[in-house]
């Protein structure tokens, strides 16, 4: 073996042998830097002081599966790569793997679900900064995710959710034509990948997401639950979604003058147009990282895997009328805006701004994007009042104030934002633990379905029910 070539440098590594499991961490992020980077090989059977000790036929072959299965499991996309053999003094072998640079970068590390970009230095791999991870995505000489071509021949009749909603929009049938002007079907009549999301029976994870229901203000909290969880098509995973946090975000209703308006605690029109930027700007090479809906008492959480391309930092930005991200996945926003659920130009964050233009910049919603991820918040709409304080007790009212006592308002107060405790109610409203506060005055606030009792976790806790219990216009912003 050439020692001049076996320096660990920007393009070389040294492994004794490659480990497996968690420890399979460590050469897997070599192998990353190095396609996101120069390319660069590996010997396997050299240790980190030159010594060359090799391996057997029989490890050489388990080396191989090993690395095949690691990178397959955890590099997004699979990078190009060969193998050669160098036999040593010893009737031993150097196992060289050549790892060549990606032509579809960055690629990704994905390792306990959480994704990473790392890029080689001279001798050691580096996590890539959101400049480095642009520079990345602008260099990258392939086609987008969601233009590449499948095998799979193009048939209307598996795209019948597409075509209805393209019809509700337009009064028009899908042809070809307008399929092959949008460059969703190649002229062998194959499916883009793009518009293979789109088709009825798509159940892969690149759709996938998750709305969880929250009790509090964080994901601290003990009592959650899971609403939905999902892969189907793209349009299919919006309207359903929508539907399901309609479902389950408070409301009331508005006295007009001559009518009612329901108001919910977040605009229905943000709440679809967020979902849609997901969708629409999410980076689809982290396809088993999914979309994450959180529905929190005083906000909702919209999270995509990926930045916002040429924004990718921002953090807590609530001048969202002003980001105008670059298009990731043309064609995935070219089915989305014929079928009228999103604008042709723009991200959709004009229509969320315009939303909240009435409430006090407390409460205006904003963006955080970095490498791994962007995040839509949504503010409680008709939360003025929840404070950040959660030992505070609320002034609230329901539809039977005649019949409750101050220390039955005050316990509601104290259980609006999150689930307590009998022993913490009982600290608050300065009273003893005992039978009589949990059947008498607890039991009678549960019974009037005021109060919501949860005897599954550890200690019986307490969460005021927000369809009755609402709160006084006159707690503080």
């Amino acid at each position: 073996m050439d020692e001049r070539n076996s320096f660990e440098t920007i393009t070389h590594e040294n492994k004794q042998i490659l480990n497996e499991g968690e420890k399979s961490f460590t050469w897997l992020k070599t192998v990353c830097a190095f396609a996101n980077t120069k390319g660069g090989t590996i010997s396997i059977g050299v240790t980190d002081d030159l010594k060359v000790i090799g391996l057997t036929k029989e490890l050489i072959d388990k080396q191989v599966q090993l690395f095949l299965k690691e990178c397959k499991e955890h590099l997004e996309p699979m990078p190009i790569f060969h193998f050669d053999y160098i036999k040593t003094e010893r009737e031993t072998y150097v196992l060289n793997i050549t790892i060549e640079r990606s032509t579809q970068l960055p690629v990704t590390l994905v390792f306990h679900n959480i994704p990473s970009i790392y890029i080689r230095d001279e001798g050691r791999n580096t996590p890539a900064n959101w400049q480095q991870i642009q520079a990345l995505v602008l260099s990258s000489s392939t086609e987008k995710f969601d233009i590449a071509s499948t095998s799979i021949s193009f048939d209307i009749n598996n795209f019948s959710y597409l075509e209805k909603k393209y019809y509700q929009a337009t009064n028009k049938k899908i042809t070809v034509k307008l399929l092959t002007s949008l460059n969703a079907i190649d002229q062998n009549l194959k499916v883009k990948r793009g518009l293979y999301l789109f088709s009825d029976n798509f159940l892969g994870d690149e759709t996938l997401i998750k709305v969880t229901k929250w009790s509090g203000l964080d994901k601290g909290e003990n009592t959650y639950q899971q609403l939905y969880e999902s892969k189907c098509n793209i349009l299919q995973c919006i309207d359903e979604v929508f539907e399901i946090i309609k479902n389950n975000i408070m409301s009331y209703e508005k006295k007009l003058e001559y009518t009612r308006e329901t108001v919910y605690d977040f605009p229905l029109r943000s709440i679809f147009e967020g979902l849609v930027n997901a969708y629409a700007h999410k980076n689809y090479f982290f396809n088993n990282t999914p979309i994450e809906v959180d529905i929190f008492i005083n906000r909702l959480e919209i999270t995509s895997p990926g930045s916002l391309i040429n924004n990718i930092y921002l953090y807590n930005e609530k001048n969202i009328s002003d980001i105008q991200p670059t298009r990731r996945n043309d064609l995935i926003c070219s089915i989305l805006s014929n079928c009228k659920y999103m604008e042709k130009e723009g991200s959709g964050f004009d229509k969320i701004s315009q939303d909240y233009l009435l409430y006090p910049e407390k409460y205006k919603p904003f963006v955080t994007s970095n490498e791994k991820y962007f995040k839509l918040v949504l503010p409680n709409a008709n939360s003025f009042g929840i404070s950040e304080n959660k030992d505070e007790i609320l002034s609230v009212t329901t539809p039977f104030d005649k019949n409750l006592s101050e220390r039955d308002k005050k316990i509601l107060g104290y259980c609006y934002e999150e689930a307590k405790t009998i022993e913490e109610i009982a600290s608050k409203i300065q009273m003893k633990v005992s039978t009589y506060l949990r059947k008498t005055i607890l039991g009678n606030l549960v019974n009037l379905r005021l109060l919501k009792e949860n005897t599954k976790s550890k200690a019986n806790i307490y969460l005021a029910n927000r369809e009755l219990v609402k709160l006084n216009k006159n707690n503080d912003f």
